[in-house]
């Protein structure tokens, strides 16, 4: 029996894997821009690195866009756009926790799409706030 990569047929798993590969190319550049700094003569690489690392991020960001905007049609996508979702959660933008929201609200529609979870506990676990530091009980002296 053949066995499908998410990657071929659902929209956020693919996305998920661009993604990844923007991060992989971005870090690269960035091992790159490292050892040129080292040359005596790196001021054109250097300017190139940078441009190529601008060019790699702004990708990446674009991609997390569409990735908040797609179905998951896989538990893979559901899972990337979690992921994706506790990434925006720590950069404390509103715009960034705007997207986090819609992506736990896709991912959480699969899971209940694929009876994964029943609707009361993605309803439970949709609404935990992943950003916020627990508060733990002040000890009092006795």
């Amino acid at each position: 029996m053949e066995t499908l990569e998410p990657i071929n047929f659902c929209p956020a798993a693919a996305i998920a894997a661009e993604i990844g590969r923007l991060e992989l190319l971005i870090e690269i550049a960035g091992q790159l821009a490292d050892l040129a700094a080292q040359s005596a003569d790196c001021g054109p690489l250097l300017r190139s690195l940078e441009a190529i690392s601008e060019d790699l991020l702004m990708a990446a960001e674009d991609a997390r866009g569409r990735l908040a905007e797609a179905e998951a049609v896989s538990s893979a996508g559901a899972i990337a756009q979690l992921l994706a979702a506790l990434r925006d959660q720590r950069v404390q933008d509103e715009d960034y926790l705007k997207r986090s929201r819609m992506m736990v609200a896709r991912a959480m529609r699969f899971a209940q799409g694929a009876q994964l979870m029943d609707s009361p506990t993605c309803q439970r676990l949709s609404q935990m706030r992943f950003a916020e530091t627990p508060q733990r009980p002040a000890l009092t002296a006795s």
